[in-house]
């Protein structure tokens, strides 16, 4: 398709502001090779209509998760996946490990394995449908998966006014801004340097929540690695959930935690760059 041709679709989206507008804009620049496949489906994934208009797979809400995964091809990779993180819990529970503690890649617990429960046991329950569309952030890697944690926390950042930690908190935030704008080594040991955090608010309270949400993203810092991020990212986006939640049901804060990742990035995924 020539660039006239996607300029012109771009007119009409500015000209109507329609999702089918904008959906026939984002495959123009997909078959003009602008933009990737992997960040349009991103985007679908993100819940961007226009993104799921273009390629037939909108993901509306988390009630379409599974069958959303499952048309992708990708419903196995995240059990598989999951596997491994349900292990890590396993070994935190039973040696102790607890959430600031790092483990060793490649020790003697076999990360996702697929042995068969006893005849007797219970199968594992289901991960929450907000923690399962945190993990299913690990195909696009590290850089979306942290920036989609950075995002959730920053929401949860101003219920902190007042509170002792708002100041460490913030440098944290601040901190993890800078690995994202640019990935080192000496980026993630300043995050390191300012764990752990501390003067916590009170328990039960939507500020502690938010606390926690911060705390439990810098974590990712010990290990940028896909499946310990997705753990981390996962974490981050349940404490946010809490915090960002008005009452206490099990769906409460969840659209918000999810609007404020894609409000993060939808924009950065669309922009076409590599």
């Amino acid at each position: 398709m020539s660039d006239r041709e996607t300029q012109a679709a771009l007119r009409r989206w500015r000209d109507t502001g329609a999702s089918e507008d904008e959906a026939a804009y984002l495959l123009a620049r997909l078959r003009s090779g602008e933009l990737a496949h992997e960040r349009l489906l991103m985007a679908a994934y993100l819940g961007h209509p226009a993104a799921g208009l273009a390629l037939g797979s909108e993901l509306g809400r988390l009630e379409q998760l599974e069958a959303w995964l499952a048309a992708q091809g990708r419903a196995a990779q995240l059990d598989e996946l999951e596997g491994w993180i349900r292990d890590w819990h396993v070994a935190e529970a039973t040696l102790a490990l607890g959430p600031l503690l790092s483990w060793p890649f490649g020790g003697p617990i076999q990360w996702g394995s697929d042995a068969e429960p006893e005849a007797d046991e219970e199968p594992p329950p289901p991960f929450p449908p907000l923690v399962r569309w945190a993990h299913g952030l690990a195909p696009w890697g590290p850089g979306v998966q942290v920036r989609a944690g950075w995002a959730a926390a920053s929401a949860c950042s101003p219920l902190l006014e007042g509170e002792g930690v708002a100041g460490r908190a913030s440098e944290l935030l601040d901190r993890v801004a800078a690995w994202l704008a640019s990935p080192s080594d000496p980026q993630r040991e300043r995050i390191l340097a300012a764990l752990p955090l501390e003067g916590f608010p009170e328990e039960g309270t939507r500020a502690r929540s938010a606390a926690r949400a911060i705390a439990e993203l810098a974590q990712f810092a010990r290990e940028v690695e896909a499946r310990y991020l997705a753990l981390t990212v996962g974490r981050t986006f349940s404490a946010a959930r809490e915090a960002l939640a008005r009452d206490d049901s099990p769906e409460a804060g969840v659209e918000e935690v999810r609007a404020c990742v894609a409000a993060e990035l939808v924009p950065w995924a669309l922009a076409g760059h590599e």
